[in-house]
């Protein structure tokens, strides 16, 4: 069993939140034919978009776009579910960001396949919305990508705030403003891609040297020579057996056995 409704704004007298009061209300009147699931379709200026949920229609939250005002919706993230995401979403209440608006995810920043952040952006993001976050690195660890991302967000129409990081706000500036901010955040993922290349080299370097100072030992074992070896190389080098009989001598395999008479040839 299911209901239907609709409902025109012909004259636009309706704003985004009576809009969306008023579909609640109907919607939930309607959950008497059946709460399996809630489904809206919304045309705003030419553009179909569709909300299916399989909750009863009083716990779907709603969100319509207000033509005259662009919606703030924040985005939080953190590594794994051990983690806390307490200190960003008080961040993000503090900038003004509703609760309902607010999008988490925990999950490894290493790409952008994350469940909360795509449905951000392919289903709640639209032209003149505003995307807060409290650091660069909540959005992502692949610099690259951030790039990319970045560049698909302003070209949505949407400002991005770093709570972080006011120089890198788009909010309310000009597009030669927004270039700017482009380029600067482009320098600073290219700085801080380096300087943490750097750092792991750092490490790398300092782990070897410790590693060496307690005597470990990198790269293969050395070769310890047969006590016949001499003997053996001296017939071999004076014809007197074959090289293979001086491998079964020696008990060598034949890599080894040239690999070491060079070494001979050579000091």
């Amino acid at each position: 069993m299911c209901a239907i409704f609709g409902l025109i704004d012909y004259n636009h007298t309706l704003n985004a939140k009576q809009r969306e009061k008023l579909l609640r209300v109907l919607s939930e009147e309607c959950e008497e034919r059946g709460t399996d699931a809630t489904g809206y379709a919304f045309n705003h200026n030419g553009k179909l978009t569709i909300y299916k949920r399989p909750y009863a229609a009083h716990k779907v939250h709603l969100h319509l776009h207000d033509d005259s005002m662009g919606r703030t919706y924040g985005y939080a993230r953190v590594s794994s579910t051990e983690q806390n995401l307490d200190r960003q979403i008080e961040a993000l209440l503090e900038y003004g960001v509703e609760e309902r608006d607010i999008v988490t995810d925990k999950q490894s920043g290493k790409d952008f396949q994350r469940k909360g952040y795509l449905a951000l952006k392919n289903q709640m993001l639209r032209p003149g919305d505003t995307l807060v976050i409290k650091e660069m690195d909540r959005l992502g660890r692949d610099y690259s990508a951030i790039k990319d991302e970045w560049l698909d967000i302003q070209r949505m129409g949407v400002d991005i705030v770093i709570i972080d990081t006011p120089i890198l706000n788009t909010k309310e500036k000009s597009d030669l403003e927004k270039n700017l901010i482009c380029s600067i955040v482009f320098e600073l993922l290219a700085y801080t891609a380096e300087k943490e290349r750097r750092k792991i080299r750092t490490r790398q370097s300092e782990g070897i040297r410790l590693a060496l100072d307690k005597g470990v030992k990198f790269g293969r074992p050395e070769i310890s020579l047969p006590e016949n070896y001499a003997e053996v190389i001296d017939l071999w080098q004076s014809n007197q057996i074959t090289a293979v009989e001086a491998m079964k001598r020696l008990d060598m395999k034949k890599t080894t056995f040239y690999k070491l008479a060079r070494r001979l040839t050579n000091k």
